[in-house]
């Protein structure tokens, strides 16, 4: 059987407060490309499909077409799951159209009834080439085991239980399938963190419980095991149990590093082809100390936009004291032309502020966000894609802040 295994598109991501649009939809045309010329037996894609549960119309779309245009590539069936960014009624709310386009979606299985996540993967022949096992990103309200086990640091162990759990029952069920069906292989899908794996800033956690798995939490019935949820793609060495990692950067952080899909050919022996995404943006982070530091950089990335084959996104950080914010903004305008450098962010900073702004964009903390500020950035988030809830805001601004202070209220109690 042959896959093609991607994870954590997050379309609609924005970077910068800025629509990625055009990559995402370049990333998908050249994914479509890559289909067409391998012509796998699946495709499968292991979550967080959108970046927020709540998608605008143009990132639904742009959905929408690349599952019209997928059916046409010779891939006989494309498998998702839904990630923990992913909302389980708007990705359910696809399910009628899906069956169209041979697109099969699991959104939610619980801890007792694993049965929604099998799916037997049609070869050209229509008879089964294997199975995958597709487990979505587990929430600990549908796994959760109750128990008084807790970790060295004091987390508890009811989540971790329950994964391992479902983990086990789709395992016993892959054992069945297999004796049914003369050994074909069989593929498990999951969106969770695996330990001694590198995460970025990026990538949301639990709190207050253990959410990573060991790698033999995953039984070897399982002869290739495509995970989501980290977006650094695993190493060459990594054996079975994978990451395909993000195709675009989420942060410019994920800059730095190369992006994947993997083609991957499952059988006797498991083969892993690593696809290098195009690089479609070429982010960049400059510091300037003084004013001759900023001039030399001016220079610098004159030279660098002539050889560039890719848009510039820019992140330029002044300390000098000469500028105000709008002079270094009109500054970066005069010296680098739109056409090259479309976005940009230039900040006359403060050392004490820096730190903050590095982790913001380098991949969101929590640590940096009172609960208003985390509110209202995911308001204008929200009003950005959704316009016509301008002439509400200040009705949920409102009724936020009541529930804040009745929770803050129940704390305390």
């Amino acid at each position: 059987m042959k896959i093609i295994h991607t994870s954590d598109w997050h379309l609609g991501n924005r970077l910068m407060d800025r629509s990625r649009k055009d990559e995402q939809e370049k990333f998908l045309k050249w994914l479509l490309a890559l289909m067409e010329e391998e012509k796998p037996d699946a495709l499968v894609v292991s979550g967080d499909i959108f970046d927020t549960g709540t998608p605008g119309e143009a990132t639904r779309e742009m959905y929408s077409n690349f599952l019209t245009r997928a059916d046409g590539t010779g891939c006989n069936c494309i498998i998702m799951t839904a990630g923990n960014h992913d909302s389980v009624s708007q990705l359910e709310s696809t399910r009628p159209f899906l069956s169209r386009f041979h697109c099969k979606m699991v959104t939610q299985i619980k801890r007792d009834d694993v049965k929604d996540g099998l799916i037997e993967v049609p070869g050209k022949d229509g008879e089964a080439v294997g199975l995958v096992c597709a487990m979505p990103y587990l929430r600990p309200s549908d796994v959760s085991i109750p128990t008084d086990e807790v970790d060295s640091r004091g987390n508890s162990l009811s989540y971790y239980r329950g994964v391992e759990l479902v983990i086990e029952k789709m395992g016993e069920a892959a054992k069945r399938w297999k004796e049914e069906h003369q050994g074909k292989p069989v593929v498990a899908m999951a969106h969770l963190p695996v330990e001694g794996v590198e995460a970025t800033p990026s990538t949301r956690r639990l709190l207050g419980t253990v959410e990573t798995v060991g790698r033999t939490i995953f039984p070897t019935v399982f002869d290739y095991v495509a995970l989501g949820h980290i977006h650094k793609a695993s190493g060459e060495d990594a054996g079975r149990v994978l990451y395909s990692g993000s195709p675009l950067a989420m942060g410019v952080d994920e800059a730095q590093y190369e992006h994947y899909v993997f083609v991957v050919d499952v059988g006797d022996s498991l083969t892993v082809q690593r696809k290098e995404v195009p690089k479609f943006t070429r982010f960049l982070d400059r510091k300037c100390e003084k004013r001759i530091d900023l001039d030399y950089q001016f220079e610098r990335l004159g030279q660098e936009i002539l050889e560039s084959k890719y848009p510039i996104w820019l992140t330029l950080r002044y300390y000098g004291g000469d500028l105000t914010s709008n002079e270094l903004n009109n500054m970066v305008r005069e010296k680098l032309p739109r056409e090259n450098v479309p976005h940009f962010i230039a900040i006359r900073s403060l050392a004490t502020q820096d730190q903050n702004y590095t982790s913001r964009n380098a991949g969101d903390s929590l640590e940096h966000y009172t609960p208003e500020s985390l509110f209202e950035r995911l308001l204008n988030e929200y009003a950005i894609e959704h316009p016509d809830i301008k002439g509400v805001e200040d009705t949920l601004k409102s009724l936020f802040n009541e529930v804040k202070n009745e929770v803050e209220v129940q704390i305390e109690k």
